[in-house]
């Protein structure tokens, strides 16, 4: 048993002396270097308490939903629903250092919704690192004018998980790692067997330098030669569709190991997507 844990027995009444249940009066004289040990540990465990909880505030991992995004059930998320020219983005409040790493991993679904189905699935999902905050404006559920092959990318480097080969693509799904434009890559891996129609888990690793891309937990992409810039950069999770469409979730977000907190959950709170079993 620690120090702490010791002293507070002894205060809730472990020790006779400070048993609050009897009658016996606290001899304030006798017993002051016990109560003074007592304070002194209460003192530091609350400043040791605030620091912990200034840490956690400076990356609390706090999200906004925009567009067509929407909470779901069981910790999932909607970002772009299965209709023509659609888009949506989980966007931080907070901005992540890169300097001890930062881990992002969550498992994704993109494919056909048979309430609306499409020849083609399109277009995928995007990770953008981004240099400034993202004005969500005061509606976050105003149209998004960039949509289609965008991905809804805003970053000045990032990553994507491609169903589509719109310009400076490759022709088969792929997953890259991204410059500041989603037609640019750094480095890219096809999968000639399709990523769409398939639970996957996505798992990214990045610091000043380097960032990796595990799909399925195989190293699918890396790049060593980022152009990191800030201390601190914004993320945006998105999806958009075109004149090809599906529908794109997500479930278990993790930043760091720690699960998201959504800003305005009553955003798209009447969603209504199709189940999956994951």
């Amino acid at each position: 048993m620690d120090e702490y844990s010791n002293a507070l027995n002894e205060f809730n009444g472990s020790n006779d002396e400070f048993n609050h249940s009897s009658k016996t009066p606290l001899n304030l004289k006798k017993d002051n270097k016990k109560l003074k040990k007592m304070v002194q540990l209460l003192c530091s465990s609350a400043v040791a308490v605030t620091m912990i909880a200034t840490n956690l505030g400076n990356e609390s991992n706090r999200f906004y939903l925009y567009g067509n995004a929407a909470s779901l059930k069981n910790n999932q998320f909607r970002l772009a629903q299965a209709k023509y020219l659609n888009a949506g983005a989980l966007v931080s409040d907070d901005a992540f250092s890169l300097k001890d790493g930062l881990n992002i991993e969550f498992d994704f679904w993109m494919g056909t919704d048979p309430n609306n189905p499409c020849n083609m699935n399109a277009d995928g999902i995007s990770i953008s690192f981004m240099e400034e905050a993202f004005d969500i404006g005061d509606n976050p559920q105003n149209p998004i004018i960039e949509r289609g092959g965008s991905l809804y990318y805003h970053g000045v480097f990032g990553a994507e998980m491609d169903l589509y080969p719109n310009g400076g693509d490759p022709r088969e799904d792929h997953v890259a790692i991204l410059s500041d434009d989603v037609s640019k890559h750094f480095t890219y891996k096809e999968y000639e067997e399709g990523l769409d129609e398939n639970v996957h888990h996505l798992r990214l690793e990045c610091n000043n330098t380097s960032i990796y891309i595990y799909l399925d937990n195989k190293l699918a992409c890396e790049y060593h030669e980022l152009p990191v810039t800030k201390n601190k950069y914004y993320l945006m999770i998105s999806s958009s569709t075109g004149s090809a469409w599906n529908l794109s979730l997500i479930k278990n977000l993790k930043i760091n190991n720690n699960s998201i907190q959504i800003l305005n959950p009553e955003h798209n709170k009447d969603a209504d997507v199709y189940q999956i079993k994951w």
